[in-house]
């Protein structure tokens, strides 16, 4: 797995130092290239910044009643055209969100396990701090363009958590907790990833602005497995399978040519 991110840094550090095509003419409106008098010319490359606020839905096992909040997310990303229509962008992305549900909580002397409707035991509350690395290629269409692609890398940094007992709301625990990835899917494949957006000319300058509304399913799921600092050790073992609904705002930098 290490040697593998190493590589990806590597190739996206050497296709931000090739060497770019001279070109004549101004950015069209809303398009990823410049005008040129044919469409086999070098490819152009140019970088982007976002923040979006994440809407965050999760699914997990042993559990119901779950609380969605909404968290942030910041990313950096380049963007290879390889056709006045088409390009592909990839880069890395920090998403900080988190969300409560109801669940057991087994320490010594507990047994409650049962999660039936409206009868589990205990409130969890999750922060979790992760980056994902996704590659997605852009289609034009007339005003808009669209998106799609996968995250090829998704990984926790690190999740607090609270545990809280519903029948008195006393806090029972709290702390770090131990979130590991649970693979479905295969690798490569963390996530889908899809959406829609446009672009805005900033006046006189060469930047642009964008907007994105985005959707992002999870195919594997995190493996929550409870307090690390609990003193009666890890208490739980749900999957945690995340869905996310992201509205960016960014800047793109058009690199000269």
């Amino acid at each position: 797995m290490r040697k593998a991110i190493i590589f990806y840094f590597l190739i996206i550090g050497v296709l931000g130092f090739l060497p770019k095509a001279n070109s004549q003419t101004n950015l069209v409106p809303d398009h990823l290239f410049e005008n040129r008098k044919s469409k086999n010319t070098s490819p152009k490359f140019r970088t982007g910044i976002w923040l979006s606020p994440v809407y965050s839905s999760s699914k997990l096992v042993h559990s119901n009643q779950i609380n969605k909040e909404v968290g942030f997310s910041i990313g950096l990303k380049e963007e290879f055209n390889f056709h006045k229509n088409i390009g592909i962008a990839t880069g890395i992305e920090y998403l900080n969100y988190r969300f409560g549900f109801d669940s057991y909580f087994c320490f010594s002397g507990d047994t409650s396990y049962s999660c039936a409707k409206n009868d589990c035991a205990y409130n969890h509350r999750l922060r979790i701090h992760e980056i994902q690395i996704p590659l997605v290629i852009r289609f034009i269409i007339p005003q808009f363009y669209c998106f799609g692609g996968v995250v090829v890398f998704r990984y926790p940094l690190y999740a607090k958590g609270k545990v809280y007992s519903n029948a008195d709301g006393q806090l029972v625990s709290k702390g770090n907790t131990k979130i590991r990835i649970f693979r479905y899917g295969p690798f490569f494949v963390e996530t889908i990833v899809g959406g829609i957006g446009k672009e805005f000319k900033i006046k006189n300058k060469k930047q642009k602005f964008f907007i994105e509304l985005q959707y992002k399913y999870a195919i594997n799921a995190f493996l929550y497995s409870g307090i690390t600092s609990d003193p009666y050790g890890l208490t739980n073992d749900l999957i945690i399978k995340n869905s996310f609904l992201l509205l960016t705002f960014g800047v793109y930098f058009n690199k000269k040519n």
